[in-house]
């Protein structure tokens, strides 16, 4: 009977320390999140990097407000490339000159180019990412284009040319998809072993 009354609290005690180690780590992810602002990406716009800026980033209030807004930019980004009726691999490498797209952690949305386009062009292309941001409930969005380099054809020898696209729009995503898979990953092993020795030292205890 003591062992059938004590069993629950420390079943209890192991969803306790569970929760709070994954709670923690939430916290510590949002933490990463940049303090980004209006200010922030005007700072960007005059980077001697930048080619042009389009759009406009909207003022922040919490972390949770940017975290929400890097996933909006995600999912922008990855509407302009599914989108049929863009047809944006048309405009990617090797078919153009855009080597690498998708978004910034510090809150925008990025074109990088291998060499300087024509105005027209630019404005073409941000057309069609503001008109998936528009879907997606945000105006003026804010996007820049900048100078990258062509992708080298060493690292791309094993991939198939579908991968490569694909690769030329996840390569900036990379840190918020890691965050992302930390905060909702499964508690560390370190836990699961910490807590199994804990529990065999109470069997055999009783």
């Amino acid at each position: 009977m003591n062992v059938i009354h004590k069993l629950p609290l420390f079943l209890l005690i192991i969803l306790s320390i569970m929760f709070t180690g994954t709670t923690a780590s939430g916290e510590n992810q949002k933490d990463k999140i940049p303090n980004f602002s209006p200010e922030s990406f005007n700072n960007v716009k005059n980077d001697s990097n930048t080619i042009a800026a389009y759009g406009k980033m909207p003022s922040f209030k919490s972390i949770e407000q940017r975290q929400d807004w890097l996933t909006l930019l995600q999912n922008v980004s990855d509407g302009v490339r599914d989108n049929p009726s863009f047809n944006f691999s048309e405009y990617t490498y090797p078919n153009g000159h855009v080597v690498g797209y998708g978004y910034d952690i510090n809150g925008y949305l990025f074109v990088t180019v291998d060499k300087d386009l024509e105005k027209s062009l630019m404005d073409y292309i941000y057309g069609m990412f503001n008109q998936q941001a528009q879907a997606n409930g945000v105006t003026e969005v804010p996007l820049i284009f900048n100078r990258g380099e062509v992708p080298q054809l060493d690292l791309l020898t094993e991939e198939s040319p579908s991968n490569h696209e694909n690769s030329t729009n996840q390569h900036a995503e990379t840190n918020q998809q890691n965050s992302k898979g930390k905060a909702n990953s499964i508690p560390d092993f370190s836990i699961v072993f910490g807590l199994s020795g804990l529990y065999l030292a109470y069997r055999i205890g009783h």
